[in-house]
């Protein structure tokens, strides 16, 4: 347990137990940061609470700011790499940003791609810059449109992919497909915040929610 002074009333004691609670809960692989921690009043003390639980073993420093308890591989009999996805979501938490994934990535989300990217690449509203985790790099793409305006992963990823298809190659059938993956009410919503959206990425969406209709 680490403790710093009282700030206008309120205790800024942080509690290693709670920070692994807290992981557990989130699942192995999850990625954080002091900013997804509950309750803390003073991230500050949440940040050294985190630096010395890292070198004690207890949780793995991912990148600067970002941590994890690793997955274990039964196969390879050691720990996995940390999930890039994981560490992406965690810097968009930290720093306030929306974040969309590029064609390609949200593609490969519906299996209508194979082709693995070379870095993880992500569109968000945040600097464009990019990220070293460990020898694997993320980057993020400032991009200001419409689409990093939609509400909702879901849609966010059907436009995306959708985008990444493009306009001749992107069927009913697939797009059938893809909403296989949803309730009718979250492809309703899909519809509903895909109406800001290029008119034909909008047609197909519509088309499929007046199909599940009939």
């Amino acid at each position: 347990m680490i403790c710093g002074k009282k700030n206008n009333g309120l205790n800024l004691t942080v509690n290693q137990d709670d920070i692994i609670r807290f992981a557990r809960q989130k699942g192995n692989g999850f990625a954080f940061s002091a900013s997804d921690l509950p309750g803390y009043s003073s991230r500050t003390m949440a940040d050294k609470t985190l630096c010395v639980m890292a070198r004690a073993g207890k949780i793995r420093r991912v990148m600067r700011g970002i941590y994890d308890l690793p997955r274990w591989s039964d196969i390879l009999k050691k720990e996995t790499p940390p999930d890039l996805d994981a560490v992406a979501n965690a810097l968009a938490r930290k720093f306030g940003w929306m974040l969309l994934p590029c064609d390609e990535g949200a593609m490969n989300g519906f299996g209508l791609s194979t082709q693995i990217p070379a870095r993880k690449v992500y569109i968000s509203t945040g600097p464009s810059r990019v990220y070293k985790v460990g020898k694997h790099a993320i980057e993020f793409q400032h991009r200001c449109s419409r689409e990093t305006d939609i509400v909702g992963r879901n849609a966010r990823m059907v436009v995306r992919a959708l985008k990444g298809l493009g306009k001749d190659y992107a069927t009913n059938e697939i797009v059938a497909n893809m909403a296989s993956r949803y309730t009718d009410e979250e492809w309703r919503q899909i519809c509903e915040a895909a109406k800001r959206v290029s008119s034909w990425i909008r047609d197909l969406v519509t088309a499929e929610m007046e199909r599940r209709r009939t």
